[in-house]
């Protein structure tokens, strides 16, 4: 009676030791990516300087502006591992196509990095455009796992997010929006611990059912195993969920912050209803 309980764990075991094997082995391929997230845009002035007065000027280096405004991103490694930036005493670097900011309705005067975390970069750091265009390049530092850089613009023109663009070498995603503060690492850990939970409430369970029916019982250890298995399994859910669902209000508020951007994706994806073929249509009586 005791054996197929056992035998039962077992191929539990091997099934979910597997699972969770193979799917920690298919996330570590994805070794460089990275993310960008809309942060706020604010507005120099609230119209045009020219509907003002006539005589009044607003000026970047003598050049005149009309509606300039600010707009901050912030541009994360959501990757594994460390994307390596181009340096002077080293011909290795991670970047193919360095990162293209592009405006549809406005022109960058200036890009200014002006906060960092996890990297080794002095700020803030300022990058000048001459001439002011409407697609900019700008370089990157070299960003260890969950760094990120802030990159405020300053623009001229109709308030807009830009379009981002970077080519790393080994990518396997192209450069996406993600939240502000991507759980990634939270929830692999949450992922490992319930597989730990797993096998050891499965582990007691084949234990208990083993010595079940043997002269001196089953005694402490697989019962505790099992309420230990199964007590760290709920938990690792628990904190999965709440970083799942941490996650998700963070994803709602960049949607709130820059509806547009995801307006485009559903314009794109939008299937047109056939047209009807007027040649066919016969006049009535």
């Amino acid at each position: 009676m005791g054996g197929t309980p056992t035998i039962v764990a077992i191929v539990v075991t091997v099934t979910v030791t597997w699972v969770f094997s193979w799917y920690f082995f298919t996330k570590g391929r994805t070794t460089k990516a990275l993310g960008w997230t809309p942060l706020r845009i604010t507005r120099i002035v609230t119209r045009p300087v020219s509907d003002v007065a006539k005589g009044l000027a607003l000026t970047w280096n003598t050049k005149r502006l009309d509606t300039p405004y600010i707009v901050k991103l912030r541009i994360k490694n959501v990757g594994s591992r460390e994307i390596i930036a181009p340096r002077p005493d080293s011909v290795r670097s991670d970047y193919i196509e360095p990162l293209i900011i592009e405006f549809d309705k406005s022109k960058c005067y200036e890009v200014a990095i002006s906060d960092t975390f996890n990297t080794a970069l002095k700020t803030p750091r300022a990058i000048m455009f001459e001439p002011p265009a409407a697609r900019i390049t700008v370089p990157m530092p070299t960003l260890n796992m969950a760094a990120w850089v802030d990159v405020e613009i300053i623009a001229d023109g109709e308030p807009e997010f830009p379009r981002l663009r970077c080519h790393l070498e080994g990518q396997t995603a192209v450069i996406r929006p993600v939240p502000v503060r991507y759980r990634q690492r939270t929830r692999s850990v949450a992922l490992i611990a319930s597989g730990a939970g797993l096998f050891l409430a499965i582990l007691g369970f084949g234990l208990l059912g083993l010595y079940t029916y043997s002269a001196n019982g089953a005694g402490y250890w697989p019962p505790a195993l099992l309420t230990i298995g199964i007590s760290l399994a709920v938990l690792a859910a628990l904190v999965y969920g709440g970083a799942w669902l941490w996650d998700l209000q963070d994803w709602n508020n960049v949607k709130s912050v820059a509806p547009e951007l995801f307006e485009q994706k559903r314009s794109k994806t939008k299937v047109k209803p056939p047209r009807t073929d007027r040649s066919l249509e016969r006049p009535q009586p």
